[in-house]
């Protein structure tokens, strides 16, 4: 696989540049459906879009292609035979198997597109979107370190969605604030990182008067553009909230010691068992948009030692979990020169970057799965030829003694 990474490097000069260059490989859409979570499977590889053929397709690959595209409901339907339209170009898979667990359809077990397939053999997906527990108009805040601020979400047609800053101001902050029954005096429009998925709503104009967003001027829309989601600070409302987190201690605030709210009172949690995957969680209830496998953990109060109360040890997450409170942990008392600590990405790694998966603290070591992020995407390293050298080299590049 690392053979693969390192040709495509070398040709990349070599290579005409077009509009395709937008994409990166390993990009998933929907083409064909009624509505943005239904159609025909398409993926982006070798600078242009294909399909993938409806061959021993299962409902775990169909999950696997709602998580990738952002949805994690379970209950997703497959289409066979073409039914969302017969694509036109490559056939990039013909076999395709999924866990349905995978955050990224690349991650599965792919066999490559035959000259023996067809695109009548297309498949398709629906994804589940449906809440039953939210109606049209309904907003969230996400991503915030407080229940009074973070990136607005807005409920629409069965799922959630992001908002875009064109005309966002004063007056709309106000709006937001006034309809999670928050104080609007002292809102302000902020930042707190991209969401994914759908952009519900381009535009927003409001006077200030409305007790509800949707009383405001809208554009209805979709943009694949999320570094313009919208974000409110209202003016200071009820106490923090069982179960939310903050990261502390970081120089950026996607990093830091992890520290959860807990019975009246903030405390941090043990390294023990903790790795990326929890990571991940930590940086999805932040509000952080990031794919399986890019958030990192970090062990021994690499951020600093937290003080008073420690209230998790032992922590075991799955990665589909949306709150840090949802995963497995048990209490703790173990001292503070253990705190967990993480870092959310929030841009696009370095051509060339390395990171170690699953990674864990164990005797005085770290390891894990090594990484390296080349054209856009992360790969593994084949261990052929691997030496002590290579290893040490690795280690000093994440600033490892070897």
């Amino acid at each position: 696989m690392v053979y693969l990474a390192l040709l495509l490097l070398c040709l990349e000069g070599a290579l005409p540049r077009t509009a395709a260059a937008q994409f990166r490989s390993g990009d998933v859409r929907l083409v064909g459906g009624s509505y943005q979570w239904e159609g025909r499977v398409e993926i982006f590889f070798n600078r242009s879009w294909g399909t993938i053929t409806d061959s021993d397709w299962t409902s775990e690959d169909t999950q696997a292609v709602c998580r990738t595209m952002g949805y994690f409901r379970p209950g997703s339907v497959k289409y066979t035979g073409a039914y969302f339209g017969q694509g036109s170009g490559p056939i990039h898979y013909d076999h395709i198997v999924c866990s349905g667990m995978e955050y990224n359809l690349t991650d599965c077990e792919t066999g490559t597109g035959t000259r023996q397939s067809s695109h009548d053999e297309d498949v398709g997906v629906k994804c589940n979107t449906i809440d039953d527990n939210y109606r049209n108009g309904e907003i969230r805040l996400v991503g915030g370190p407080h229940n009074w601020e973070g990136r607005v979400e807005i409920f629409w047609n069965g799922i959630w969605g992001t908002i875009s800053d064109a005309d966002w101001g004063m007056s709309e902050a106000q709006v937001v604030c006034k309809q999670l029954q928050l104080p609007s005096e002292g809102s302000v429009p902020s930042p707190y990182g991209q969401g994914s998925g759908v952009i519900r709503i381009t535009s927003v104009t409001c006077s200030g008067s409305e007790d509800n967003i949707t009383q405001c001027s809208l554009s209805m829309g979709s943009s694949s553009n999320h570094q313009n989601d919208v974000g409110v600070k209202c003016g200071k409302g009820a106490d923090d909230k069982h179960g939310d987190i903050r990261l502390v201690g970081g120089s950026y605030s996607w990093e830091g010691r992890v520290e959860i709210y807990l019975d009246g009172e903030w405390g941090t949690i043990t390294d023990d068992d903790a790795d990326d995957v929890d990571a991940h969680v930590v940086c999805r209830q932040l509000g952080y948009d990031t794919h399986y496998g890019f958030d990192r953990s970090y062990y021994l109060a690499h951020f600093g030692e937290g003080v008073g109360t420690i209230h998790l040890n032992l922590l075991g997450c799955s990665g589909t979990e949306y709150r840090l409170i949802e995963c497995y942990s048990v209490s703790s008392s173990w001292a503070h020169n253990e705190d967990w600590s993480v870092s959310c990405l929030n841009d696009v790694p370095e051509q060339g970057e390395v990171k170690l998966f699953y990674s864990s603290y164990y005797s005085y070591y770290y390891r894990g799965l090594l990484q390296v992020w080349l054209n856009g995407r992360w790969g593994v390293v084949s261990d052929t030829a691997w030496t002590i050298e290579d290893t040490n080299a690795v280690c000093r590049q994440l600033g490892r003694n070897g």
